[in-house]
């Protein structure tokens, strides 16, 4: 589906300077964001996931450690 938008022409050259930063299309960039608010995409089916993976797995990381950085990527 198409969808027009009215955005300042400052801000849309930011969000396309953002995109090219983060190796993303505009119109990519945008459809992440817009799922995200939906809460459809990779995290919402990951969040479905978890309550399976607390029960089987029964909570255990098997030895693995993150790092704060590896938690609060982007």
């Amino acid at each position: 589906m198409n969808l027009t938008l009215s955005i300042d022409p400052r801000v849309l050259e930011k969000a396309r300077a953002t995109a090219g930063t983060l190796g993303l299309s505009l119109n990519e960039l945008v459809r992440r964001y817009l799922e995200q608010v939906a809460g459809t995409g990779d995290q919402a089916d990951s969040l479905k996931e978890l309550p399976d993976l607390c029960t089987t797995r029964g909570g255990h990381s098997a030895g693995r450690t993150w790092t704060r950085e590896d938690l609060h990527c982007g």
